[in-house]
């Protein structure tokens, strides 16, 4: 049997991650948050702490499982593609908008 870990950090999964999270960076941009910092809190906070409560329980629990920390990293990279291409993005429209 494979690794768990191992099968959520694959490259494929990766590549899949960020390209999800420029999807998701469709719906930051909607939510029009400014400044940056508030910006990246919207976008990684929320999905951080969920994973890290829920490992910090199964591991109080006695599962330690290299599976919820390889599931924050892919919430990370996921994240933060969102919170990177809202930047790219309004880079790109200031650049337009200006001569």
């Amino acid at each position: 049997m494979e690794n768990v870990a191992e099968r959520l950090l694959n490259p494929t999964v990766i590549v899949t991650m960020i390209a999800a999270g420029i999807a998701y960076g469709g719906f930051l941009w909607s939510l029009n948050v400014r400044p940056h910092v508030r910006l990246w809190a919207a976008a990684v906070v929320p999905g951080f702490l969920f994973l890290a409560v829920i490992w910090s329980i199964r591991a109080a629990q006695g599962v330690a499982a290299a599976t919820y920390i390889a599931m924050i990293v892919d919430w990370l990279i996921f994240a933060h593609s969102g919170y990177i291409s809202v930047l790219v993005a309004r880079r790109v429209r200031r650049r337009k908008a200006t001569p």
